[in-house]
C-alpha cells in the first residue's frame, strides 16, 4: 500500500542506506486502539485485524480547513467538510461580495497556493479579470529523502487524455551527491507529446 497515492512509483527507486522501501508500512484507513505499555518491540493492533511492528510511529493527521469560529455563521454561509467553495475568481460560490484564499478553501493548503490566491483577489477587487488555475501547484512531503511534485503524473496525464513520454534518472548518479553525500532518489520528468497538436 502507498502512503501517497498521488505520487508516481519510480520503476526502481534509489533509497539511503537508512531507509530501505520495505522499512514502511501504511496502514490508511486503519486506525489503532489505546496505548498498550511500551514492549521491546512496538507492536499496534489495527482495526482492520492487522498487525504492525515498528521502531517509530508517525501519526499523521492531515489538514482540515480553517473554518471554526470566523464568523461565517453571521454571515449566513454554511462551509462544507472540503471548506468554501470558490470560483476561478476567488469568490465563495452564491456570494457576491465575500471572498476567500487559503486554507479555508481547501484547496492544495500550502502557504504558496494561500499567496497566489491573495494575488488573484487583489487584482479582482481592484476591477481586473484574474482567473486562478490550480494545475501546476508544487507539493512535498518532508520525509528523508523528500518527496515533492508539480503537475500530473503520469496516470493523470493519460486519464486526461494526453499522450504523454517520461524520463527518469537516480540522482545518486549526479555530481552533487558525489561531491557533497546529499541523499539519493530518483527525479521523473513528464513531458505532453506534440503539445501543440493536442491543444487544438
Amino acid at each position: 500500500m502507498r502512503c501517497c497515492p498521488a505520487r508516481t512509483r519510480p520503476s526502481a527507486p534509489s533509497w539511503p542506506g537508512s531507509c530501505p522501501p520495505t522499512a514502511l508500512t501504511c496502514a490508511a484507513g486503519s486506525r489503532p486502539p489505546p496505548s498498550s505499555p511500551p514492549r521491546r518491540e512496538p507492536r499496534a493492533r489495527l482495526s482492520d485485524g492487522g498487525e504492525v511492528t515498528a521502531e517509530r510511529v508517525v501519526v499523521a493527521v492531515g489538514r482540515a480547513p480553517a473554518t471554526e469560529g470566523i464568523g461565517l455563521d453571521i454571515l449566513g454561509i454554511q462551509a462544507g467538510k472540503q471548506g468554501l467553495e470558490i470560483d476561478e475568481h476567488g469568490r465563495v460560490r452564491g456570494q457576491e461580495h465575500i471572498w476567500a484564499a487559503g486554507d479555508v478553501t481547501g484547496i492544495a493548503p500550502f502557504t504558496h497556493t494561500a499567496n497566489y490566491q491573495a494575488r488573484i483577489i487583489a487584482a479582482n477587487l481592484l476591477g481586473g479579470d484574474a482567473r486562478a488555475d490550480y494545475r501546476a501547484i508544487p507539493r512535498a512531503v518532508y520525509t528523508d529523502p523528500n518527496v515533492f511534485a508539480v503537475g500530473l503524473t503520469p496516470a493523470q496525464a493519460r486519464d486526461a487524455g494526453l499522450d504523454v513520454v517520461t524520463a527518469e534518472t537516480d540522482l545518486a548518479e549526479t555530481a552533487r551527491h558525489t561531491t557533497e553525500g546529499a541523499p539519493g532518489g530518483r527525479l521523473l520528468l513528464v513531458a505532453v507529446r506534440n503539445l501543440a497538436d493536442q491543444l487544438r
